[in-house]
């Protein structure tokens, strides 16, 4: 459950570009299913699906990895970018049924 919730702080500070604050949002983690409620106060709330944090995650991972591997050093314009990527594979998961 940490590294799911550690990823989702990663992505709000990339993409709202402050640091998480209890009082901008709220995040309630659902044993149950391992889905991840975040309630922004303005926005209303997010849910994000265990599978939808899944897929992210290995995502990130995957291509911090490769700049690893590549020798080259990730710019902060391509994390953020994988970032956007990694939150979009959790607002519009990948259809399974191919």
């Amino acid at each position: 459950m940490a590294d799911r919730e550690d990823l989702i702080m990663q992505l709000y500070k990339e993409s709202f570009g402050k640091t998480f604050n209890k009082y901008d949002i709220s995040v309630r983690y659902d044993n149950r299913d391992g889905s991840l409620h975040m309630n922004e106060h303005r926005e209303g709330e997010e849910h994000f699906t265990k599978a939808q944090i899944e897929a992210a995650m290995k995502y990130f991972k995957e291509n911090i990895e490769k700049f690893k591997k590549s020798g080259v050093e990730a710019s902060r314009k391509k994390v953020y970018e994988i970032s956007v990527a990694a939150i979009s594979l959790m607002t519009h998961p990948q259809d399974d049924k191919k």
